[in-house]
């Protein structure tokens, strides 16, 4: 059995047999901070990192659902790896109860190498940018 070393992931360190939630800040918005939720389950052994993720559009919410219920049965001591879950990752779309951002961009599209290039400055592609960053390229699975 190989030992569990402390897991890192945007500013924040999770040790072994441990569970850890944080608010992954994007931009400041006019009323509140833009963020993503995530949680993280830091299992007792070495194994891959799996990431979850709901909500790229903020009406489809049934992944929500489905990411809240299998973090609630998970134990971090009895877990072989580590498990990223973000299960609202359109923070904005969801609070407004619509499909894509206010100004009408679809989360979805600005994943795009090409897109990207064009601007940072648009919250959708912000919110893209620190997703890949901070949680897609910490995950194996």
């Amino acid at each position: 059995m190989l030992e569990m070393e402390n897991f890192s992931i945007a500013g924040h360190t999770i040790s072994p047999k441990s569970a850890h939630q944080f608010k992954l800040e994007v931009a400041q918005g006019v009323l509140s901070p833009v963020y993503i939720p995530v949680h993280v389950f830091h299992g007792a052994q070495k194994g891959p990192v799996l990431l979850l993720s709901a909500a790229i559009h903020g009406d489809e919410i049934n992944g929500i659902e489905v990411i809240r219920r299998f973090l609630k049965e998970l134990n971090p001591t009895h877990l072989t790896g580590t498990i990223i879950a973000a299960p609202t990752v359109n923070q904005v779309a969801f609070l407004n109860k619509e499909r894509f951002f206010t100004d009408g961009h679809d989360l979805n599209r600005c994943f795009l190498k090409d897109f990207q290039k064009k601007t940072s400055t648009l919250l959708a592609y912000k919110v893209a940018q620190v997703f890949t960053q901070s949680l897609l390229t910490k995950a194996t699975h």
